[in-house]
């Protein structure tokens, strides 16, 4: 089984499993609280990511943490967005959810194991028997800032790849 990342993309295919972490369904609720309205995105996130899964030709979509972003609770808006979110793309895709930090209540499991790639959220940390695999890991959200000539910071997300030794 082969690990692509999707140029221009926040995911990456390994074998036909199409993985992508961090959706935070329902952020825009908490900055609704805050005074920001922007419409809800749920329902367009996931035809995004049906447009993605059918390009790339991906055959199940692994969901890999924060799923939603409320952490503790699964409850109100949130939870109608969530549902909506994940029958959309039930409806057209096998789809595996993987448990985040921000997941409290919704039933997902610790993590995937697809051939020698250790699937999970980066949130903790996985088990002695698992440390032979390649992890795939969202939660951290790495990137790189850049100062422009204006002095204006902009941020790039990024992916990182590497091996781990024992010391």
């Amino acid at each position: 089984m082969k690990l692509r990342p999707i140029p221009d993309e926040p995911a990456l295919l390994i074998g036909s499993y199409l993985v992508v972490s961090d959706t935070h369904v329902g952020f825009e609720l908490e900055l609704w609280r805050k005074g920001v309205k922007l419409p809800l995105q749920a329902d367009g996130m996931a035809e995004r990511l049906l447009e993605l899964a059918r390009r790339s030709g991906a055959k199940a979509l692994v969901l890999n943490g924060d799923i939603k972003h409320e952490i503790a609770t699964y409850r109100g808006r949130q939870a109608v967005e969530l549902e909506r979110f994940l029958s959309l793309l039930r409806e057209h895709i096998e789809l595996i959810l993987i448990r985040g930090n921000h997941d409290g209540g919704l039933e997902a499991q610790p993590h995937l194991e697809l051939g020698r790639y250790l699937i999970t959220h980066g949130h903790s940390f996985p088990g002695a028997d698992q440390l032979g695999k390649t992890w795939v890991t969202g939660h951290i959200h790495p990137c790189m800032a850049f100062t422009d000539d204006f002095g204006r910071s902009h941020h790039l997300p990024v992916w990182v790849v590497g091996t781990g030794r024992e010391s």
